[in-house]
């Protein structure tokens, strides 16, 4: 009895396990640090385009990635072009203000840019 018990909960282990492996996941973000895949698509000017006051300016497409600097509502941003890292869409720009040049999360724009990288 005790070997039919052992039996019969390896097999249900082993359903379990096969189940779950063929449960679909989403893509986990995938960021870049640092990322210098990256171009000058856009180059426009735009006036307080930060919706967040101290937005970090990163050296990649991620939270994960190193802050190089902060953003204030006031800053003016040159921006350059924007990548997809599997969860957001992040925009690469020069605070003109600070001479920041880096990743800043799309959330934290009032404004972005079409311009893919």
């Amino acid at each position: 009895m005790g070997k039919l018990l052992r039996g019969l909960a390896s097999g249900l282990l082993a359903m379990a396990a096969l189940a779950l492996g063929s449960v679909d996941t989403p893509a986990s973000a995938a960021a870049t640090c640092p990322n210098t895949h990256w171009s000058v698509k856009d180059g426009a000017q735009r006036f307080a385009p930060f919706a967040v006051n101290g937005a970090a300016i990163r050296s990649g497409d991620g939270q994960i990635c190193s802050a190089l600097g902060v953003a204030s509502f006031s800053d003016a941003a040159v921006f350059h072009c924007k990548t997809y890292n599997g969860a957001s869409w992040w925009v690469h720009l020069r605070d003109v203000n600070n001479g920041v040049v880096g990743w800043v999360k799309e959330s934290d724009l009032s404004v972005t840019t079409s311009a893919v990288c």
